[in-house]
Formats: C-alpha cells, structure tokens, sequence
C-alpha cells in the first residue's frame, strides 16, 4: 500500500477518488443448446 501511496503521489493524482474514461468494446456469442451442460453449441466472449 506505501508503494502504492508514493507512486499516486509522485504522478500528482488525486489521493480521494479518480475517474478512468475510454472507449468500450464488448461482445458475445453464445449458440449453446444448454447454458449449465452443452452438447452443441458455441461460446465466444470478446473484452
């Protein structure tokens, strides 16, 4: 946590709360017979 607290502060962030912001891509396929026990079927998940 020191290692932490010194890296923030030598980089000038804010110690109380920050905000990231970006783009976002996220997506899935799923052509699953049975979510709990597939026989057929795919499953894709894309971060």
């Amino acid at each position: 946590m020191e290692r932490l607290f010194k890296c923030l502060t030598e980089i000038g962030m804010p110690l109380d709360g920050y905000t990231q912001s970006g783009i976002s891509l996220n997506t899935s396929f799923d052509s699953r017979d049975n979510v709990a026990n597939p026989y057929d079927g795919r499953y894709a998940l894309m971060h």
